[in-house]
């Protein structure tokens, strides 16, 4: 399973505060990946890590770079998005800079 399969099949159905322990965790041995040097598929699992980031983002109100992902991993990541907002464990306006944070590689930057 690919590393977004993996990931979307560990949250997709978890409470929100559950998805956000999975998050951390998730960027963490991610981070801990990279730093190592370790082989792993960099596209996906780069989307996962900026997703977890802006998750870390989010929380704290902290600038987060643009991201580029596939269309199905920005629905993906949209809609854990919005059940975090639901839950209270995101900011309202978290949606809204998701939106301005993820792109479709190739979109134009403003």
């Amino acid at each position: 399973m690919s590393v977004f399969g993996s990931f979307t099949h560990t949250i997709e159905h978890l409470p929100p505060q559950a998805i956000l322990a999975v998050v951390q965790r998730q960027g963490k041995m991610i981070e801990d990946d990279l730093y190592h040097e370790r082989p792993f598929p960099t596209g996906e699992t780069k989307s996962v890590s900026d997703f977890c980031r802006f998750i870390n983002a989010a929380q704290t109100d902290k600038p987060m770079s643009i991201c580029f992902a596939s269309e199905d991993e920005i629905k993906f990541y949209r809609r854990i998005i919005a059940k975090l907002v639901v839950g209270a464990v995101l900011p309202a306006e978290s949606m809204e800079r998701f939106d301005a944070t993820f792109l479709l590689p190739g979109s134009a930057l403003g």
